[in-house]
């Protein structure tokens, strides 16, 4: 008989074998994606068929507000989507990750970025 797993069972995740440090993603500089979401959201413009100057300029700010935020998420989120789970990741590398960072620090900086995304 096969026993069928709920969507609400999670099944435990791979452990990872060493190599994890390899594909750790090149991020940007802070300020390379920020200014980087500034001159894209510099170029979103309003809504056309607005005829009342007001309504336009408010229009084009949340507009624009809109796409830097999105701007500014979106490489927070894959940056953060490609760094390796803590609890997956080989026990050597995680003995060095507690090393270098002291123990606790990685998963704080982890959750430091979600918060401020």
């Amino acid at each position: 008989m096969i026993k069928q797993v709920s969507s609400l069972e999670k099944l435990p995740e791979k452990l990872e074998t060493v190599g994890a440090f390899q594909k750790l993603p090149m991020v940007m500089q802070s300020f390379d994606i920020l200014y980087s979401a500034i001159k894209k959201a510099k170029r979103v413009s309003p809504t056309k068929g607005i005829a009342n100057i007001a309504k336009r300029e408010r229009n084009s700010g949340a507009k624009q507000l809109d796409a830097l935020m999105k701007e500014l998420a979106a490489p927070l989120r894959t940056y953060m989507e490609s760094f390796p789970k803590r609890h997956t990741i080989h026990p050597y590398e995680r003995s060095l990750i507690e090393l270098t960072l002291g123990d606790g620090n990685y998963h704080y900086i982890i959750s430091r970025i979600i918060v401020i995304r």
